[in-house]
């Protein structure tokens, strides 16, 4: 089960999908140089030095559709600091897989993106899974649905590493504002490469607007005590139902 911790605000729900492979290569930025970023609260607050009155702001349509390129995203590979695979070395199945994901630097946009990365699993280094990081704080994949309490035990491995994904957003989006600041129109459509902001990690490189969406990934294998292995073994077998006899 995947489970993903996000906040409200996405406006649509495009999906995009990207597969990749874990290489290390970028490394996470500096504790304290980076934030959450909305872009639409990006775009409100451009468009506010331009007019007064806010009445439409869209991504992916305007009035005149021809005139305007929707907003795009591409989603880049996500890279590990250091090595990052797991040593352990543990039997399986009696082991069980906890992945997550917690995302420090995250971005919420109108449109939904999808990575998919590679895992270790069941012992096999290649496992797919796709995350939905588009406005998520967190994504934890618990494939066995195991409790709490059991990721603390004693028979418990465990990785820990910081990981980068490069998103970036290319085309328009288009606004309509009750009036408009001196000379400025009242309604038009901007380049999302115009919300440039280096403070929040957003920066411009070959034509689109980039940002580095990071944070922490740690893998735990639980490897449940002989104990508890034969009592879950030790399960009751059904009863057979018996027919009743008909009598003449």
């Amino acid at each position: 089960m995947i489970k993903q911790a996000i906040t409200a605000g996405i406006l649509f729900c495009l999906i995009i999908r990207v597969e990749v492979t874990t290489t290390s290569r970028r490394l996470l930025p500096k504790r304290g140089e980076c934030q959450k970023v909305d872009l639409v609260k990006e775009a409100k607050a451009y468009v506010a030095g331009r007019g007064e009155g806010l009445e439409v702001l869209n991504f992916t349509n305007a009035p005149k559709p021809k005139t305007m390129r929707p907003l795009q995203v591409t989603v880049g590979t996500m890279h590990y600091e250091g090595a990052c695979g797991h040593n352990g070395t543990k039997g399986y199945p009696d082991c069980k897989d906890v992945f997550w994901w917690f995302i420090k630097c995250s971005i919420s946009n109108p449109l939904n993106f999808t990575v998919n990365v590679t895992v270790p699993y069941k012992g096999r280094p290649n496992h797919i899974l796709p995350l939905e990081l588009n406005n998520a704080t967190s994504v934890q994949w618990n494939p066995y649905d195991l409790p709490n309490d059991s990721y603390h035990q004693q028979h418990t491995e465990s990785t820990t590493c910081n990981f980068t994904v490069e998103v970036g957003f290319e085309g328009q989006f288009y606004y309509k504002v009750r009036k408009g600041r001196g000379d400025k129109p009242k309604d038009d459509t901007i380049g999302v490469t115009e919300l440039v902001n280096r403070e929040k990690g957003l920066f411009v490189h070959e034509k689109k607007l980039i940002y580095d969406i990071s944070g922490w990934y740690k893998h735990e294998v639980v490897c449940l005590p002989k104990e508890q292995l034969k009592k879950k073994a030790q399960v009751k077998a059904p009863r057979k139902s018996q027919k009743k006899k008909k009598f003449a």
